[in-house]
């Protein structure tokens, strides 16, 4: 559905701005309530798998090239992908699609296991790219020394809301572990998470110029345990090969929600989730700042 917009469109856009809202709202909606058909819903599911394989064969004439582009897999178990020209483009003569392995690649051409040779100008490696495993050139260390790059390395990427990470205080991550998304936009879990760390922040000036605070490992174990187990049933736990999973098969990139659920879970920081040390004593301070008062600083933010 990727198409101009009008001079109609244009027109009411500029002179009644309430219509960009209006189909920016339509659109995370849409999408929102489609994000339901990945989650579990199988009638949704169903429908969006028969327009997908309906919209390969209106557009994919050759039969042969159609079965080579039908996913051996569910859909939405890797990541979609949304496109008016890229199954047209297998109609033009000067394009191929082969699907054999390759066997070796020569001053000037490819050959392919099946004994083909291909000749070839230029080779593009779109060998996609590691979310999963974390694999960063960057160190992170937390007051005993422990870089949080090579501790995820071992346990597999985890944190709080994909925001705090208990045993390095003060530390807040947008779009950390399990907050990506595989049906709507991730500004949306973003501004969730501004949300959570302007309260963070709020809590922490509260409790003085020293203050640090550390969400309890206990919290962080029991919110990454329920993260896991809401994947049953998903079309991402469904058997299929992507770069959601790390190399152990835990998917630690996706969010196995909806991002109204997300929302809902961010929207008020709990103090009992942390720790807060205020610099003079190593005791826990507890709800140093009351719900109303979080609730209330978090109505000045908006």
């Amino acid at each position: 559905d990727d198409r101009k917009v009008s001079h109609f469109g244009k027109f009411l856009f500029k002179n009644i701005p309430a219509t960009q809202k209006l189909l920016r709202e339509g659109i995370y909606w849409l999408f929102e309530f489609l994000g339901k058909a990945f989650i579990g819903n199988k009638m949704l599911y169903n429908l969006s798998e028969y327009l997908a394989l309906n919209k390969l064969k209106k557009e994919v004439k050759d039969p042969e090239t159609r079965r080579k582009l039908t996913p051996q897999y569910k859909l939405g178990c890797k990541r979609v992908l949304v496109s008016d020209d890229y199954y047209p483009t297998f109609n033009r003569p000067n394009v191929s699609l082969i699907t054999e392995n390759i066997k070796k690649i020569t001053f000037n051409s490819i050959v392919t296991t099946d004994g083909m040779e291909h000749p070839v100008d230029i080779i593009v490696f779109a060998t996609g790219f590691e979310a999963a495993d974390i694999a960063l050139y960057t160190t992170i260390l937390n007051k005993n020394g422990v870089n949080l790059i090579d501790e995820w390395a071992k346990t597999g990427a985890q944190a709080y809301h994909g925001t705090t990470v208990s045993g390095y205080p003060n530390l807040a991550l947008l779009l950390g572990p399990n907050t990506g998304l595989g049906h709507n936009s991730v500004i949306h879990i973003m501004e969730s998470q501004m949300n959570y760390v302007v309260q963070y922040l709020d809590l922490l000036e509260k409790n003085g110029n020293k203050a640090y605070l550390d969400v309890k490992p206990e919290i962080q174990k029991t919110h990454n345990a329920s993260i896991q187990q809401q994947f049953e049933g998903t079309v991402w736990a469904s058997g299929c090969k992507s770069w959601y999973l790390n190399k152990n098969g835990r998917n630690t990139t996706l969010y196995p929600r909806l991002t109204v659920e997300f929302r809902k879970d961010t929207q008020t920081l709990n103090p009992d989730d942390y720790v807060i040390h205020n610099g003079h004593s190593q005791t826990d301070q507890k709800n140093s700042l009351g719900e109303g008062d979080i609730q209330s600083k978090q109505k000045q933010t908006h």
